[in-house]
């Protein structure tokens, strides 16, 4: 298993590499030059504005920029923001547990409605409940993200009243930084007035997220238990005498996980297109608003700084998930 996990992260490298080759000359080809988007609103004579390209590099041929970018690399060193003049590993670090919690929670949120709908659409196959489950996942496969953000905030924001439609927690309240999320901080400092806020905050953009992500879950897991509840190994279960709750759960359930993890795994990854998204309609300051303005404003260091992260973040969860899927079942052996 030790060993596994060595060759995978060792496989990180040339998948950085190439991430990075592909970030960099995409960034390269888009027109616009980014000292010039930078001083667009401040006129500066031609020549400061060549010192700037000096100073950054711009002036190198594209094979030298990119071997002084990866030689910062393998130091740890992501660069300058070109916009915030800061390091782009200080402003992806103040912006990552945005982006954490707000993953983590519109996972959760698809993984309690898609688990035990899908299992019960499963058991009761058929039955109306079934039926709307695949209405429900047809329904989430299809309603575009971006549509559905804006369809909340339209509806249950702003007519209704019930969630803040923007930013991540009221203007005025103080969280104390323990973990950089949110509602845990506020958690820990018994700051329930704080949690509350964070929260209502939290429950839209989650809640557009996770509708796409529970219909592929729900229709997977569904699938996977109806083939399984009608394995040999389950009638031999039920002819035993076996409870049903325990067939279903211990035979059928537990062997229809083993592809839902893969989809999971994979949909934790694939997080980073509906963040991107989210985060820039709703407002809220996590990585994917921090490079869609890196992008906007031609920051090419930062949006090569985030991107790597989003790199290295897919592949680890990946490697996860496959040790959660041999932990689940004992017979798959990691050679």
């Amino acid at each position: 298993m030790l060993a596994y996990i060595l060759r995978r992260l060792i496989h990180l490298i040339p998948v950085l590499i190439g991430v990075s080759i592909i970030v960099f000359v995409l960034m390269r080809v888009v027109p616009g030059d980014p000292v010039s988007v930078f001083t667009r609103d401040q006129p500066l004579p031609p020549e400061v504005i060549e010192e700037i390209r000096v100073s950054l590099g711009l002036d190198q041929p594209l094979p030298v920029q990119y071997a002084r970018y990866v030689a910062q690399l393998i130091r740890g060193d992501l660069g300058t923001s070109i916009s915030f003049n800061q390091p782009v590993s200080s402003l992806v670090f103040d912006r990552l547990p945005a982006t954490i919690e707000l993953a983590i929670a519109s996972m959760v949120f698809s993984l309690l409605f898609a688990i035990p709908t899908g299992i019960l659409a499963a058991v009761f196959r058929g039955s109306l409940l079934d039926r709307l489950a695949i209405v429900i996942s047809v329904l989430g496969v299809s309603v575009p993200t971006f549509w559905l953000a804006i369809l909340l905030i339209i509806g249950v924001s702003v007519h209704l009243g019930w969630f803040p439609e923007f930013g991540r927690i009221d203007i005025g309240t103080a969280v104390p930084h323990v973990t950089g999320l949110y509602t845990v901080d506020s958690l820990l400092a018994r700051d329930f007035a704080a949690f509350k806020s964070a929260l209502s905050h939290l429950v839209l953009p989650a809640v557009s997220m996770a509708v796409s992500l529970q219909a592929f879950t729900l229709r997977l897991l569904r699938s996977s238990t109806i083939e399984a509840l009608l394995s040999d190994y389950v009638v031999n279960a039920r002819a035993r005498g076996l409870p049903e709750h325990l067939v279903v759960l211990r035979h059928a359930v537990r062997n229809a996980l083993l592809p839902t993890i893969t989809v999971i795994g994979l949909q934790i990854g694939g997080l980073v297109s509906g963040v991107v998204i989210v985060e820039t309609i709703f407002s809220w300051p996590g990585l994917g608003s921090l490079i869609v303005h890196g992008i906007s404003s031609r920051d090419f260091v930062l949006v090569q700084g985030v991107v790597v992260i989003f790199a290295v973040v897919y592949v680890v969860l990946n490697l996860i998930t496959d040790l959660v899927y041999a932990w689940v079942d004992p017979r798959i052996r990691l050679q």
